[in-house]
Order: structure tokens, then sequence, then C-alpha cells
């Protein structure tokens, strides 16, 4: 469908700090995060975002678990490694609504 009606309003400098951060979490432009909110449309992680955020911080978990299972082999801190992997692994298909 064809943008063609502008709407404008104000913001206070933290209202614009806000948003902006919400949107590039989700990973939309100001216009396409205000537009979906709107409209009451779902406003969800993209994949990309889900790596870009997620993925870096699961990995870097999981090697501290590792470390920790190779030093006492304990069966909960095993299964815990596994969660954090099936987590890293299942990232790419995120979909999370709202914040």
């Amino acid at each position: 469908m064809k943008k063609s009606q502008q709407i404008t309003f104000w913001l206070s400098p933290e209202e614009a700090v806000k948003l902006k951060k919400y949107a590039n979490t989700v990973g939309l432009s100001r216009s396409a995060y205000i537009r979906r909110a709107a409209l009451k449309k779902p406003i969800a992680l993209k994949p990309a975002s889900c790596q870009m955020q997620i993925k870096p911080l699961l990995s870097r978990l999981g090697d501290e678990i590792t470390g920790l299972a190779s030093m006492i082999g304990d069966a909960e801190t095993l299964r815990l490694r596994a969660a954090v992997y099936e987590a890293y692994n299942m990232c790419n298909g995120v979909n999370v609504d709202g914040l």
C-alpha cells in the first residue's frame, strides 16, 4: 500500500531515546515501529536481531558451562550446557511479541 499521509507529533527527549531504543531492539525504523504499534500489529524480534544480541551471549555462557562440566563432570551441569546450546541453535527462529 502506498503511503501518502504524513503525521507529525512531538516527543520529549527521553521519549525519543526510548523510541529509538525500542525500534533498534526489534530491527525496525522508528516510523515502522510507530506504524506497527499504532495499527496494533505484532512487533517481533527479527532473527538477525536475535543473532546479534543473544547468540554471542549464549555462546559465551556455553563455553563457561563447558569449562565447569569438564572440571566437575556434574550431570546437572551437562544438562544445563545442552539447554544453552539448544537455545543457541533455536535463536534463528525466535519470535517475541512486544518487549
